[in-house]
């Protein structure tokens, strides 16, 4: 199909039409998309701020970075950080719809618009041409028709005056001069007018059989670009969307794989882990007998102990905490220090092949790299060194705690772990069904304590060292021999020396209890003594929140 076949003859609305197509490129096609750029922008600011209002508001990283995170907390930041990753596909959306394809419209459209000039100045131009031609060809035309009446107009007058007889001759003959000589100038007058007739006929040909018909055409060519232009913008439109729709379902997939992993019984397992002390739950208030004697005055230390026996004891909170901590670090450090090791290995490896076969290279290049790993590794070999000391200190007053906290009262002290095999036979009903409660309580006693300190207790290791409070008003010195005697302890009771000036006399001179290290300890914090194991102390004093006054035996 050709226009200029079939629209020769309509160039005008033609070139109406295509030119305001190619106005449309940029005042229809390009603002829309532009505004659609626009929609996609703002709908992703609108989920980035959503993002950042419920962010840092509802999903709270926890103070201590090295606590696992949950994972619900988890599977939702995961959800948050997906709708961002949409976000962003929206933003790459926007911005190759209002940077790129608009561009491109621009572009376009002026490129059209400048076709379409062009061809209506040509058009103009053999316009005004053939319309030249027209105008000289009617200027012949009337020339000729004008030199035709002058002629016959002469030629009918000397007729006339040849027959009439009474002009004389000259006057005859002078007319027939005249007659000639615009006879002549009409045949001129015809001969220009045949001449500029074709040559109008060819320009008319050539106009209307070549010219405006290829004019027509270049418009229809203008128009098939500006269509199929129009076409490939829309599908870039769509596969831009498409694209993003992609991306968007792999955020969708991912969001579903986030969604899938979260575990009731993983994260209530990580709240245990990040709150669990190991510390046992408080026992039971004991009964205070009141007695005749003096009373006791109402001293500093009688206050404080009084209330510590019912306050929380938040420095043993963090022990449990801290050993795990410090157990990542340790493995953390050792996987560093492993790696290192390799390293080091390798690079001496390479030294004494370079040093044996000196045309391989200068072995000195790989000396200095080996010195900063052997640095390296000595480095974290020193702080691992460290991270296993406080590990040391944190696993000795966690025993000290637990030991102190099992045998803070007779019904939770570790003996009740092996009474049942020892008791007497001679037990009435109640004794039976006591001893049996307090095996019961004995096993979940033991379960705590080798979880908390991560090795099996013996119930001999905890004899050595403590022994059952004794309530001072009530019990004899008999009666504490013969106690002491039962838990196989090495001396008799603590009588606590700073009572002494509230009981001067109520108390005979009763020997220093004995204990025995069990770990050792460097003794760097203020008010500690260092020990190895094995070594013996006499003990001073009252525990009082886990710490107790002793003295190294034998000085």
């Amino acid at each position: 199909m050709s226009w200029g076949t079939d629209l020769w003859d309509s160039y005008s609305p033609v070139v109406e039409h295509v030119t305001k197509s190619t106005t449309d490129l940029v005042d229809v096609y390009a603002k829309f998309i532009k505004e659609k750029a626009e929609l996609e922008k703002e709908y992703a600011k609108g989920l980035r701020k959503l993002i950042a209002k419920y962010e840092p508001k509802k999903i709270k990283r926890t103070k201590n970075k090295e606590d696992e995170e949950s994972t619900e907390y988890s599977s939702f930041r995961t959800f948050l950080a997906e709708t961002g990753y949409q976000a962003g596909q929206h933003e790459l959306l926007a911005e190759h719809l209002s940077k790129v394809i608009v561009k491109e419209i621009q572009n376009k459209s002026a490129e059209a618009q400048k076709k379409v000039k062009d061809n209506s100045k040509e058009a103009k131009r053999e316009k005004e041409r053939i319309e030249a031609s027209y105008f000289n060809l009617e200027k012949a035309k009337l020339k000729y028709q004008k030199t035709f009446h002058d002629w016959k107009e002469s030629d009918r007058d000397y007729q006339i005056a040849d027959q009439d007889g009474t002009i004389s001759r000259n006057e005859i003959l002078k007319m027939k001069h005249q007659t000639q000589a615009k006879q002549k100038l009409f045949e001129d007058s015809k001969a220009k007018y045949i001449e500029q007739l074709d040559k109008t006929n060819v320009e008319q040909r050539e106009y209307f059989d070549y010219r405006l018909p290829e004019m027509v055409n270049r418009l229809q060519d203008v128009d098939r670009e500006r269509i199929e232009f129009v076409r490939r913008v829309l599908e870039k439109c769509v596969a831009g969307e498409k694209e993003m729709a992609t991306m968007v379902n792999k955020c969708r997939e991912g969001v579903e794989e986030a969604v899938a992993s979260i575990s009731v019984e993983k994260d209530q397992q990580i709240l245990k882990e990040r709150y669990k002390t190991g510390d046992l739950p408080p026992t039971d208030i004991q009964f205070e007998e009141m007695s005749l004697g003096r009373e006791k005055k109402s001293g500093s230390l009688t206050r404080r102990m009084s209330r510590s026996n019912f306050s929380q004891k938040t420095d043993k909170q963090n022990l449990f905490q801290k050993k795990r901590k410090l157990l990542s670090n340790i493995e953390k450090y050792k996987s560093d220090i492993s790696k290192g090791t390799k390293e080091k290995h390798a690079l001496q490896l390479m030294i004494d092949t370079y040093t044996k076969t000196p045309e391989f290279g200068d072995a000195s290049k790989f000396q200095q790299e080996l010195d900063i790993v052997s640095q390296k590794v000595e480095k974290l070999s020193q702080e691992l060194s460290i991270l296993n000391r406080d590990l040391d200190l944190v696993e000795s007053k966690m025993n000290l705690n637990m030991r102190h906290s099992l045998l803070a009262t007779p019904s939770r002290s570790l003996l009740s772990m092996n009474t049942s095999s020892s008791s007497s036979t001679g037990s009435d009903k109640s004794d039976d069904q006591e001893g049996d409660n307090h095996d019961i309580h004995g096993d979940y006693i033991k379960n705590i304590a080798e979880e908390f300190v991560g090795s099996p207790l013996k119930t001999n290791e905890c004899l050595e060292i403590y022994s059952y409070p004794i309530d001072h008003s009530s019990v004899k010195k008999s009666d504490i021999s013969e106690e002491f005697n039962e838990v196989k302890s090495k001396d008799n009771s603590i009588v606590p020396d700073d009572w002494d000036d509230d009981y001067p006399d109520e108390y005979p001179d009763i020997s220093y209890q004995t204990i025995i290290a069990l770990y050792s300890y460097d003794g760097t914090d203020e008010g500690t003594l260092s020990m190895d194991v094995g070594d013996e102390f006499e003990v001073h004093g009252v525990d009082i929140d886990g710490w107790i006054k002793v003295k190294r035996r034998g000085f």
